[in-house]
């Protein structure tokens, strides 16, 4: 069976027009078509936000899987453009993966942080929509 995780990682963009330039390169990568990757990802709008999101549940999460390379090739999309763009590109990105371990949780975010403040915007967004939550469950009958 193996060692399972959950895993959510999420971006946020300030325009439709970045999401979809960022998901077609995306999707011209080879290990993305493969392993027929573009149909993990789930656009979104919240607000003014344009999202993009990929969600698992009990998979084997290990980083030398192709899978995992080409789920996780979409940040490196994402920091290229943010690169070229400058000022002109903003986004904002955050990753959970919790392990079946009690305290294995990797946790990682970033975000563009021009001085007009929309990278830190957009990580409110994220923020307010994807966290981790613990929760204790009794049944004492």
């Amino acid at each position: 069976m193996g060692y399972r995780s959950d895993i959510v990682i999420a971006f946020a963009f300030a325009s439709e027009k970045h999401l979809a330039e960022v998901l077609a390169i995306y999707q011209m990568n080879e290990l993305v078509k493969t392993h027929d990757l573009l149909q993990d990802w789930s656009t979104h709008t919240w607000g003014k936000t344009w999202a993009l999101t990929f969600v698992a549940h009990n998979v084997k999460w290990y980083d030398g899987y192709e899978d995992v390379i080409g789920i996780e090739h979409m940040r490196e999309v994402v920091q290229a453009f943010a690169e070229e763009r400058g000022e002109d590109f903003s986004f904002a990105y955050k990753k959970i993966r919790l392990g079946e371990s009690f305290d294995d949780v990797d946790y990682e975010s970033d975000y563009t942080s021009h001085s007009a403040g929309i990278g830190t915007d957009l990580m409110q967004v994220i923020d307010s929509r994807i966290d981790i939550r613990r929760e204790l469950v009794v049944d004492l009958q």
